[in-house]
């Protein structure tokens, strides 16, 4: 089986399973074998995958396409205002305000209906995480816009805010990589979320701690030698230089993805999508 792709929106794409021939496809500097508009096969299911901030959803193109194969279909978009080429709901620092926070999931929704609704596996990197966990039901809370990074990361946790969110009752599964889950802190934060979880957080990840998603999914798999950026798939190599492109000493992007995608389609086949 191959992966087909349709444009759905200007910022949002469906990946999923067709017996067509498939071509190079660009997008900017990362490239994939798709076929364009070709007929659909017959779908296990759907998934719904949200980036990182300032990020694309083609970082994780190998993951979008080999879940199409697998017979998903897979609905990505590009957060407005917080993505490559428009990040301006995020500071320089990479703290992402209150209206990015609120707009996240709502955005992840709306790319949901519009690939046909029905039950749905979120899958969110970085912050991503938040919003698919936010979506599935959690509980947020983060610092006011007018505070510093230093002044967030030794902030008095009494002095947040509540973030507005929305529920979708329609997320059957959530498959969270990296993910940024601080706003989740306060007692009861996912109690109302009723899907299963699968988590993985790289051993090094210096930007969401092990220990931060420790906190708040006690199961997650913490990789060994892994990164923040180790699950996303390899960079082309005119984009090596890039931090996002490289991994800690003594870890294999590249071997390590048929693991990652192995364990989430696993995950995915136990849920309750069809």
């Amino acid at each position: 089986m191959n992966a087909g792709l349709r444009s759905l929106a200007e910022n949002v794409w469906v990946l999923y399973p067709t017996e067509a021939p498939v071509a190079p496809v660009a997008f900017g500097p990362y490239e994939l074998e798709v076929a364009r508009d070709a007929p659909r096969a017959a779908t296990r299911g759907l998934v719904a995958f949200s980036h990182g901030g300032g990020s694309t959803p083609w970082v994780h193109r190998g993951l979008l396409a080999h879940l199409a194969r697998a017979g998903y279909a897979v609905v990505a978009l590009e957060h407005p205002g917080n993505n490559r080429r428009d990040n301006r709901l995020q500071t320089p620092d990479g703290v992402p305000l209150l209206a990015n926070l609120e707009a996240r999931p709502r955005d992840l929704q709306a790319a949901i209906d519009l690939a046909g609704g029905g039950p749905v596996a979120v899958i969110g990197e970085s912050l991503g995480g938040y919003t698919a966990l936010a979506l599935a039901g959690g509980i947020a809370r983060t610092f006011p816009d007018d505070m510093t990074h230093a002044e967030r990361l030794g902030g008095d946790p009494a002095r947040t805010i509540p973030v507005s969110t929305i529920h979708d009752p329609r997320i059957a599964a959530v498959v969270l990589l990296s993910p940024a889950l601080p706003f989740f802190g306060a007692p009861g934060a996912l109690a109302q979320v009723t899907a299963p979880i699968l988590a993985r957080v790289g051993a090094l990840d210096r930007i969401s701690p092990p220990a931060q998603t420790l906190a708040v999914v006690p199961d997650a798999l913490v990789v060994p030698n892994a990164g923040h950026f180790s699950f996303q798939t390899p960079f082309p190599p005119a984009l090596a230089h890039l931090p996002p492109a490289q991994d800690p000493p003594g870890f294999d992007r590249a071997a390590y993805q048929p693991t990652l995608y192995a364990d989430i389609e696993a995950f995915l086949k136990q849920s309750t999508l069809s």
